[in-house]
């Protein structure tokens, strides 16, 4: 079974997002090159090699229970509460807050400089490059099968780690 460009693949045995790959497409052997979610280098599967993944559907990709965590950013000396589903951006954590964290996170890492519009629901700032960035609210199922809503504040686009407890 040949993958297509673009599909989200796991390890046969692994609950995603572990280990999950971006596929990327094939070598003329057949070599089957992929990279993985989140970021970082570009793999190489001998030929065949996809029997050892499976394609990872869009429900399961939506399915995965968030889970609180607390996460810092380089050179804020505040830790933040808030939601992740342990998927990752270049490595880089992707933290999600409610309501008012996100109000308290937004507040010290743009020190005033962005705006949440209720409207729209979300928070936007005009970034250094001149264009701006928003966030809107999400709802996300958690562990216990609550619903929150969050807003992924910087999630694929500041340098977030997570704390591991």
């Amino acid at each position: 079974m040949r993958f297509t460009k673009g599909e989200i693949v796991v390890p046969t045995e692994a609950v995603y997002p572990t280990g999950a790959l971006a596929v990327d497409g094939y070598e003329k052997d057949g070599t089957l090159l992929a990279h993985p979610v989140g970021g970082g280098f570009q793999l190489r599967f001998k030929p065949s090699g996809e029997r050892e993944f499976r394609v990872v559907s869009a429900e399961e990709q939506e399915s995965i229970p968030w889970r609180r965590s607390t996460f810092e950013i380089e050179g804020v000396d505040e830790r933040f509460s808030g939601w992740t589903d342990g998927r990752r951006w270049n490595g880089w954590a992707m933290p999600f807050f409610e309501f008012s964290e996100a109000e308290r996170v937004f507040q010290v890492l743009t020190q005033g400089k962005g705006a949440f519009d209720s409207e729209r629901d979300c928070f936007s700032i005009r970034n250094t490059d001149g264009e701006d960035e928003t966030w809107e609210g999400k709802q996300v199922p958690t562990l216990g099968e609550k619903i929150v809503k969050v807003y992924a504040i910087g999630a694929g686009s500041w340098i977030w780690d997570e704390i591991q407890r």
